[in-house]
């Protein structure tokens, strides 16, 4: 169980990690040398991969890995509001993308909830996904 379960959690520090780039691949559009962007340099033995592109996220602030591999990001409305306007922001949202060819990249996407103040981070565990925006921290669950 615990090989099991250690393998998962590799698997999904590696995703995980590769998915965090997307926001920087977007942001140069995969060119760093034609946006001014420094290369990227990771350590020996590991590799970056763009695993989704515009349109279907737009604006990627958190990302959580479910235990059948959907992707959850939160999307930004990119808006920037201050003080008690953020609690009116109820344009962002999280997404939830899926892996339609099986082969590690996403693209399918839906909306798995909307209307929530900025989302600044998301955490999948136990069949449900929370997401801090504040003030709140959220449970949001699949029915």
């Amino acid at each position: 169980m615990t090989t099991g379960w250690a393998a998962w959690v590799a698997w999904a520090a590696v995703r995980l990690i590769c998915c965090c780039l997307i926001a920087w691949m977007m942001a140069s559009g995969g060119r760093a040398e034609e946006s001014g962007t420094p290369p990227l340099a990771v350590a020996p033995g590991f590799m970056v991969e763009k695993v989704t592109d515009l349109p279907l996220v737009q604006r990627p602030v958190s990302l959580a890995l479910d235990e059948d591999g959907a992707l959850y990001v939160t999307d930004s409305s990119g808006k920037s509001p201050h003080g008690q306007d953020v609690l009116k922001d109820t344009g962002n949202r999280v997404l939830r993308l899926v892996d339609g060819r099986g082969d590690g990249h996403y693209t399918q996407a839906t909306v798995f909830a909307d209307g929530l103040t900025f989302p600044e981070g998301c955490l999948w565990y136990d069949g449900s996904l929370y997401v801090g925006g504040a003030p709140n921290i959220l449970k949001l669950t699949d029915s």
